[in-house]
């Protein structure tokens, strides 16, 4: 193998390349921050309140029906 040997490769010639992430890790890790758990909040959120509006409306309007 020695024959083949031409020489070693200067490392500050040597071009910095970026790291490959493949889309599904990039998601996962690098895009874990405050607007996403809060998201994940208001998918919850939302409903919910949705829902106690309802009941509260409900519950108020047969509380005037029995009233009048």
């Amino acid at each position: 193998m020695e024959k083949y040997f031409i020489g070693d490769v200067d490392q500050s010639t040597v071009r910095v390349t970026a790291k490959y992430i493949p889309p599904w890790e990039k998601e996962s890790t690098v895009e874990t921050t405050k607007e996403e758990t809060g998201n994940k909040l208001l998918v919850y959120f939302i409903p919910l309140l949705i829902l106690g509006v309802a009941f509260f409306l409900r519950f108020y309007n047969n509380n005037n029906k029995q009233t009048s």
